[in-house]
């Protein structure tokens, strides 16, 4: 480690201990192998992170010709979320292809688009995507702002170390193929 990478790293480290609340972190120099964490095993409350790894399955579906990027959805004025996004803006029903929604998803963190991904890819075959992708403790157990499956607990979860495992296969174009690593990074 670097006399400067470890000054920086010192520096999170004593910032995190000012801030309230359970914080994770993960940092993974992925040149030098050099790691360090804080609580970085744990699982947190996902948020929008959980995106990635749903993102990460659907690029998966499509390498494997399961999923189709040009495949239109509808999304109804049911399906619209508050929040984040481009969909709500919208009047009436709107199709959309499955790349569209993957972008406005990951770009602007459109929360109806991600449950429209959702209910497409489904969260069983989501929960055991996840697990095939090595995550055990980031899971996606709902929709986004669902907040009757909120009030009886069940939540979306992601842990640092696990979600920094999934952009170091994606710096190395070890997931799934060097194409679909371009696709995701880009």
């Amino acid at each position: 480690m670097s006399l400067q990478e470890k000054s920086v790293l010192s520096a999170v480290a004593a910032e995190m201990e000012t801030i309230p609340g359970h914080l994770g972190f993960y940092y993974k120099n992925l040149v030098t192998g050099v790691e360090f964490g804080i609580r970085e095993e744990e699982a947190y409350l996902a948020a929008s992170v959980i995106k990635l790894p749903l993102y990460l399955h659907i690029l998966q579906q499509c390498a494997a010709g399961n999923m189709d990027m040009e495949q239109v959805l509808t999304v109804t004025r049911e399906d619209k979320m508050p929040s984040c996004g481009a969909l709500t803006l919208f009047t009436g029903d709107v199709p959309v292809n499955l790349r569209t929604l993957c972008r406005l998803m990951i770009v602007l963190s459109d929360n109806t688009a991600t449950n429209v991904l959702i209910d497409r890819c489904t969260v069983p075959a989501l929960q055991k995507s996840f697990r095939e992708m090595g995550l055990e403790k980031t899971q996606l157990n709902r929709k986004l702002f669902d907040r009757a499956a909120s009030r009886a607990g069940i939540q979306n979860y992601i842990s640092p170390r696990e979600i920094g495992s999934l952009l170091e296969l994606l710096y190395k174009n070890e997931f799934v193929s060097p194409n679909v690593c371009r696709h995701a990074v880009d």
